[in-house]
């Protein structure tokens, strides 16, 4: 078991929709999760910084089901505060905290003395309740990186002379979006058209499931002072054309999937001194 006190700057990060790009008459709309992965850290130096704080639990089990046979299950919950400090000019400032409570169950099984596998189900559910003090209102929505489901299943063997061969699939679901649900005459304002988007409920959509196979062959050399490997992925083998935004058209009526990388071969190379 184990639990843990952390904190990180905290401004304003309402998730009221994902980074949107523009392309001529066209709106891609992202899962609001991206802007998380953004490296940068801005504030404004005369403003207020606040800190916002987790507190995470965790437990697993291990268990040796036969000499070939293990199995681990993690059971984790997480609860954060945003924590945004107070400022004068904002007074209607909500406060917003999440919950995440989830489960991880691993099967690890050595099939014969060269083949290897493990099979990983992750169920999990996050969320984010908004209050506003001066409403008394409560928003409870899903949170930006709320994945109900991760499965990850992967096979290897051991080919002779240091060479082997892997197949790794995961199947994932959809990360949660804020979707566009119609559009009013803008009257000359909006920039990109004379239609302005309607946004539905915050984070009340998803992207659909994700799912691929990647393959990977790779070949050691164990020299006198190094050891030296080559390798070749190829991720997406099937190529699947897995969505990572929503395209809309011009008058909103209408979505096509923004999708991701096609069947994509990377050769490499690694020395180990």
């Amino acid at each position: 078991m184990s639990a843990g006190v952390f904190s990180q700057w905290g401004g304003p990060n309402l998730p009221l929709g994902g980074p949107t790009v523009y392309s001529g008459d066209y709106m891609t709309v992202f899962p609001a999760a991206i802007r998380s992965l953004d490296p940068q850290l801005e504030f404004d130096p005369q403003g207020r910084i606040g800190a916002s704080r987790a507190v995470q639990y965790s437990a697993n089990l291990h268990v040796d089901i036969s000499d070939h046979i293990e199995l681990d299950t993690t059971l984790f919950h997480r609860k954060s505060h945003a924590n945004t400090p107070t400022d004068p000019g904002v007074p209607n400032l909500p406060d917003v905290r999440s919950t995440t409570t989830g489960v991880e169950v691993m099967l690890r099984h050595d099939l014969t003395a060269r083949m290897f596998g493990w099979i990983a189900y992750t169920w999990m559910r996050s969320t984010t309740t908004i209050s506003y003090a001066e409403t008394y209102e409560t928003l409870k929505i899903p949170s930006d990186f709320d994945q109900r489901h991760n499965l990850v299943m992967l096979v290897g063997y051991k080919l002779p002379r240091h060479w082997s061969i892997a197949g790794r699939f995961r199947l994932v679901t959809g990360l949660p979006y804020t979707p566009f649900i119609g559009a009013i005459d803008s009257e000359g304002f909006y920039a990109y058209g004379d239609l302005a988007p309607l946004f539905g409920a915050p984070n009340s959509a998803r992207m659909p499931v994700f799912h691929q196979l990647d393959l990977r062959v790779d070949r050691t050399w164990i020299l006198p002072r190094c050891v030296v490997g080559a390798y070749l992925d190829v991720m997406n083998v099937y190529n699947h054309q897995n969505a990572e935004g929503i395209t809309y058209s011009q008058d909103y009526a209408r979505t096509r999937a923004a999708v991701g990388l096609p069947i994509l071969p990377v050769l490499g190379v690694q020395v180990t001194y």
